[in-house]
C-alpha cells in the first residue's frame, strides 16, 4: 500500500510539460523593436515628415486550458509606438499559434495593429490584422478576415522603395483597416527595418497617401 502514493507522484512527474509556442524569428525581425528605435517617413506628395518612435516593448506567456489542465502556452509580444503625424499611439501585437492547437492552419502567425489601447495585450478599438505568416515566396495570398480582406505578397527579389533596396519584403493590404478608420491600407514590411512604407486610401476610389521610410535607428 505504501507504493501507491509513490506511484502517483511518479506518474505526475512523468507527465510532459505543456509546449510553449514562441514568436518566430521572422516575425520578430519584422515587428519586435525596443525603446530607442525610431523611424522617419516622408509623404511622397507633400514632403511632410512623420516621426514614429517605440515607447514600450512587452512580452507575455498565455496559457490555454481545458478543465483546469494547461494544454499549451503561447508567447505574445507587443511593440508600442507613437506617431507624430497621427498624434496617436499604436501597438503591434505578434501572435503565433504554430505548434499550438492550429497546426494545420498555414498562416499561424500574425501581427495585429491597434490604435489607442491602454492595455498592450487587451482588446482595443481600431484593431486590424496587418501581416500573416508564414508566406510563400512570389505567390499572392488572400485571407478573409472579420469585416475585411487581407491581400499578401512576399517579393522574391529585393524591392527598391525611396531609393533603397530591401530584401524579403512583404506587402500586406487590409481592405478595411480598422486601425485607420476602415481606410484601405497597404503595409510594406522588411526584416530588420519593420514598416518601410505605408499607403492609405481613405475614400474608395480616391488617391493614395504614401509614407516612405527615409531614416531610422533600430534597436532589436
Amino acid at each position: 500500500m505504501l507504493l501507491l502514493p509513490l506511484l502517483a507522484v511518479q506518474c505526475r512527474q512523468d507527465e510532459p510539460d505543456p509546449p510553449t509556442t514562441f514568436a518566430s524569428a521572422e516575425l520578430r525581425a519584422l515587428a519586435r523593436f525596443r525603446p530607442g528605435t525610431y523611424w522617419v517617413y516622408r509623404d511622397s506628395a507633400t514632403a511632410a515628415l512623420d516621426s514614429v518612435w517605440v515607447t514600450q516593448l512587452d512580452s507575455l506567456i498565455t496559457e490555454s486550458k481545458e478543465q483546469g489542465q494547461v494544454l499549451y502556452r503561447t508567447e505574445l509580444i507587443t511593440t508600442t509606438v507613437v506617431s507624430s503625424r497621427a498624434a496617436a499611439t499604436f501597438s503591434y501585437l505578434i501572435t503565433n499559434s504554430c505548434g499550438g492547437d492550429t497546426d494545420d492552419h498555414p498562416l499561424c502567425g500574425a501581427v495585429i495593429r491597434r490604435r489607442l489601447g491602454n492595455d498592450p495585450f487587451g482588446d482595443a478599438p481600431g484593431r486590424a490584422e496587418v501581416l500573416l505568416h508564414p508566406l510563400p515566396v512570389g505567390q499572392p495570398v488572400t485571407q478573409g478576415l472579420s469585416g475585411s480582406i487581407l491581400y499578401l505578397y512576399r517579393y522574391p527579389a529585393p524591392l527598391t522603395l525611396g531609393g533603397r533596396a530591401y530584401a524579403d519584403v512583404i506587402r500586406a493590404t487590409n481592405l478595411y483597416d480598422e486601425s485607420e478608420g476602415r481606410a484601405t491600407v497597404t503595409y510594406y514590411w522588411a526584416p530588420g527595418f519593420g514598416l518601410v512604407r505605408q499607403r492609405l486610401r481613405r475614400i474608395p476610389g480616391g488617391p493614395y497617401q504614401t509614407w516612405t521610410l527615409v531614416h531610422q535607428r533600430i534597436v532589436q
